[in-house]
């Protein structure tokens, strides 16, 4: 009886070894050290996104909430998604008291003035909430205006806006 727990012992032991070796292989095969190519090698896209005057202007009576926020690429790597890079990222975050309207028919007469073409996507005020810019090299970049409280009508009411640019 002991010869058998014994042997029941060490095919045990030798089928979680095996079973460790083979997970640790796996593993080995499916991480790198280092991202894949692509990115924004030296900060090229954010810097270029950074430099872009619509980012510099806010619709009269705006004030910003904080600094202007600087995302750099990042690499996701794969897991249970495709995994790939995001960014990088330019956004602006504001408030105003000046009605909706007022503030996208500014973005709505600015963004085209500065290079950036409205995408087609419009608001519940049938104003456009998203542009395209296109750079030498195939490069396009993404330019979105978001009002966090477009449901509240109040007059005079203050609204948070988010201005996001990304490449």
């Amino acid at each position: 009886m002991t010869v058998s727990r014994t042997m029941h012992a060490r095919a045990t032991d030798a089928a979680r070894a095996f079973l460790a070796a083979a997970l640790l292989g796996l593993m080995a095969g499916c991480s790198t050290n280092s991202p894949p190519p692509g990115g924004d090698p030296g900060n090229t896209r954010l810097d270029q996104l950074r430099a872009d005057p619509i980012f510099r202007s806010l619709p009269v009576g705006a004030h910003r909430t904080g600094p202007i926020v600087r995302t750099p690429a990042r690499y996701f790597p794969p897991g249970f998604s495709r995994g790939g890079w995001s960014g990088p990222a330019v956004t602006v975050t504001f408030t105003s008291t000046e009605p909706p309207a007022s503030v996208f028919g500014y973005y709505a007469t600015l963004a085209p003035s500065l290079g950036w073409v409205a995408t087609g996507n419009t608001n519940v005020l049938h104003y456009p909430e998203g542009w395209k810019k296109h750079y030498p090299g195939d490069k396009v970049d993404s330019l979105s205006l978001i009002d966090l409280d477009i449901r509240n009508s109040t007059v005079g009411a203050v609204h948070t806006y988010v201005l996001n640019g990304s490449a």
